[in-house]
C-alpha cells in the first residue's frame, strides 16, 4: 500500500485525490477530466504500478495492478453510484485476468 501511495503522489495532478478504499483498493478522483484523459491517466498509472510492483514479486507470487475506471454520468444520484460502477469495472478487470484496465 505504501508503494502504491508513492506512485499516486508521482502521478496525480494538483486537484486529483487518492485515498485507500479498504483492503488493497484505492479510489482516485480526477475532477474535470474527460474519458479519454482519464484512460490515458489510467494507462500511465498502470505503467508506473507495473514498473514498481515488479520489485515486490517473489518466485511465483506476482504483484499486479488491476484498474476499474468510470466517470460520473447524469443518472448518478450520489457519488456512491459512481463508486459502485468503478468497483464493478475493477471486479471485471480482476475476473478477466488481472493486471488490466476496464472501463465501467
Amino acid at each position: 500500500i505504501q508503494a502504491a501511495a508513492n506512485i499516486c503522489r508521482t502521478a496525480l495532478r494538483k486537484n486529483d485525490t487518492a485515498c485507500r478504499f479498504g483492503g488493497d483498493e484505492l479510489v482516485i478522483a480526477l475532477p474535470n477530466t474527460a474519458r479519454e484523459q482519464a484512460m490515458q491517466f489510467a494507462e500511465r498509472l498502470h505503467g508506473y504500478f507495473k514498473q514498481e510492483l515488479d520489485h515486490f514479486s517473489v518466485g511465483n507470487i506476482v504483484v499486479t495492478a488491476s484498474i476499474g475506471i468510470t466517470s460520473m454520468v447524469p443518472e448518478d444520484t450520489t457519488h456512491e453510484d459512481t463508486l459502485k460502477r468503478a468497483d464493478r469495472a475493477l471486479y471485471e478487470a480482476k475476473k478477466t485476468g488481472k493486471n488490466r484496465i476496464v472501463w465501467g
